[in-house]
């Protein structure tokens, strides 16, 4: 995936943890939300930092 600042450049692409069809729900939320209100299995990042390359 690639991660982009607001002026659409790259900036980084990491390994997604999400099936794409779930990621637009997931935006803007906090993992300890996610797994509160989802269930553990959604406790974990979106893109995780080890799974990250900034470009």
């Amino acid at each position: 995936m690639d991660l982009r600042d607001e002026q659409g450049t790259v900036v980084a692409r990491g390994l997604v943890n999400y099936d794409a069809t779930e990621v637009p729900d997931l935006m803007g939320r906090s993992t300890r939300w996610l797994a509160r209100e989802m269930g553990p299995s959604y406790e974990r990042e979106l893109v995780h930092r080890d799974d990250l390359v900034v470009l």
